[in-house]
């Protein structure tokens, strides 16, 4: 799926100087190629080995749309063009997510495009059964969830060092949730962030959900990091989206007629699951739109704040860390409450306000003294981590 905020939006949002200046970075930005998709390292899911045994750990990934991809992805995806080995780590990708790729043949560049989606759908239902099968056994689940500009190779040693964190019993089970949050390097990670917005939104609201809702009568932990924080409050509730990439995701869509009609309103979570909920998020990159109730939708379109914050009836902790000095939460320009606000984690007026409003159950962890530096390990290693563990009561003795 094709689409992006993209320069001109960004030079008609932004006023003045400070404006002037984000339009010459992004526009700079936007000459360079240093960017491109994140994709799986497995080839099986929700086991990475195949098997189908209950085991103590499982993964998942989603694309830009919140699809799951299925087993033996690459076969059906390389094989057209270039041996699978070449699509692990990022890279571009010219249909932009996997039903996208299915949908090419009306240009004459698919190959087997109703086999490949019919093979994305019934995987799915498969993982899907799998993960209530790996649940079944769990009283405790932890879900982790990396952040926007992350391949599976820079998310898997945090997750390590969380999963090492952690007071695991026999009876927990370990969820490694990935999505494509897109991936470049250095600056050029400001040119990614507008799509990394949106598919982060998707990735909750049709991958996290889904996979949330084969859980009943559990602990639930979900453990993110900066943009990871936008996944699980998307899963909870649906958003509100940026009206340019609602309006460019419905246009690139259109041909798949009604099948995925409802792509950017998926059913609400399942009712009646009795799952108790923990959040524990990390630099997150969040503002209060991201807790705006999807009725809000018209107002945010016309230029309007959002009123109304959605309700959160399965949670029962919240916690998140503070650091006034991350840069990326800041944008390096100072733009954290536009832009897709990112003032949640950096200005604690923020979270207190929106706690006020309708929580009452967040709890802020200040950075001390703040980290200069966004990067998940750095906030895994940091001790506000693992005070925030400790105070929930699942820090492994010793850490």
């Amino acid at each position: 799926m094709a689409f992006g905020i993209g320069v001109g939006w960004i030079g008609g949002r932004i006023r003045g100087r400070i404006g002037r200046i984000g339009l010459v970075v992004a526009a700079a930005l936007a000459l360079s190629g240093c960017y491109g998709h994140a994709f799986p390292v497995a080839q099986h899911f929700i086991y990475a080995d195949g098997g189908t045994k209950v085991a103590a750990e499982a993964e998942v990934f989603v694309d830009p749309n919140g699809s799951f991809y299925p087993d033996d992805w690459c076969t059906w995806f390389g094989s057209r063009t270039q041996p699978c080995a070449k699509w692990h780590g990022p890279r571009r990708w010219k249909a932009h997510s996997l039903l996208a790729e299915t949908y090419r043949e009306a240009k004459g560049d698919a190959q087997d495009g109703p086999a490949f989606r019919a093979h994305i759908e019934s995987d799915e239902q498969r993982q899907l059964q799998e993960l209530r099968d790996f649940g079944r056994a769990k009283k405790r689940i932890f879900i982790l969830i990396h952040g926007y500009n992350n391949t599976v190779a820079e998310a898997d040693p945090p997750f390590d060092a969380i999963k090492a964190k952690l007071d695991l019993r026999p009876d927990d089970g370990v969820l490694r949730f990935y999505w494509d949050g897109l991936s470049a390097k250095g600056i050029f990670g400001a040119k990614i962030w507008f799509n990394a917005v949106g598919y982060s939104q998707l990735a909750g609201s049709r991958g996290l959900r889904r996979v949330l809702d084969q859980f009943q009568d559990k602990e639930i932990y979900l453990i993110s990091h900066s943009r990871g924080a936008s996944v699980i409050l998307s899963a909870l509730g649906n958003p509100v989206y940026a009206k340019t990439f609602r309006d460019k995701t419905y246009q690139a869509i259109e041909p798949w007629g009604n099948a995925y009609k409802d792509l950017l309103s998926p059913p609400a979570p399942a009712a009646g699951r009795n799952n108790r909920l923990h959040i524990l998020l990390m630099a997150a990159a969040v503002g209060r739109i991201d807790f705006c109730d999807v009725s809000e939708q018209e107002r945010l379109d016309q230029g309007q704040g959002c009123r109304k914050l959605r309700p959160l009836p399965e949670v029962k902790s919240f916690r998140y860390t503070i650091n006034t000095g991350d840069p990326v939460l800041r944008k390096f320009f100072g733009l954290a409450s536009r832009l897709n606000p990112t003032s949640f984690g950096l200005d604690p007026e923020v979270g207190r306000a929106i706690n006020e409003e309708n929580y009452g159950m967040m709890r802020q962890y200040f950075t001390d003294p703040p980290r200069l530096k966004h990067k998940f390990d750095g906030y895994v290693a940091d001790q506000t981590f693992a005070r925030m563990l400790a105070d929930e009561g699942i820090l492994r003795p010793g850490q």
